[in-house]
């Protein structure tokens, strides 16, 4: 994808990606509601100013967006942790469709850490790639 995408593009952008995944409709549904709901957000959030840069294309921008994404949800929104985890893989879905990867986005290490793995970290990216070459797959 290209970098000039446009935050009000994006909805669009995104199904038409997602209508080429292997997905169940409803989910489809529910990843293209987030990221409807996370492009809101962005637009009208006071924390942008802190985020130095495009959530879109900047990689620390986007950190800092997705942290805060969540803990809006979390606290503002008050939503169940399943909402939360569905939320943050429509964001990792949204980051894929972009062409950015963020590794891990839903899971264990990263709640636990609270940070995305950046690929060709120590993290699980690098220990997937490990895993892989061993067995004599890529």
């Amino acid at each position: 994808m290209s970098d000039d995408v446009e935050l009000a593009d994006v909805p669009a952008l995104f199904e038409r990606w997602l209508a080429g995944r292997p997905l169940a409709e409803r989910s489809r549904r529910e990843y293209a509601r987030n990221v409807r709901v996370f492009c809101a957000w962005v637009a009208e959030t006071p924390d942008r100013a802190g985020w130095q840069g495009d959530p879109l294309t900047d990689p620390l921008a986007r950190d800092h967006a997705a942290r805060d994404f969540r803990r809006y949800l979390q606290v503002e929104r008050r939503a169940a942790a399943s909402t939360v985890n569905l939320a943050l893989a429509s964001l990792d879905a949204l980051y894929r469709c972009l062409g950015v990867l963020m590794c891990g986005a839903t899971s264990r290490r990263w709640r636990d850490r609270g940070r995305w793995m950046r690929p060709g970290s120590d993290g699980c990216c690098a220990r997937r790639r490990r895993r892989r070459s061993a067995r004599g797959r890529w």
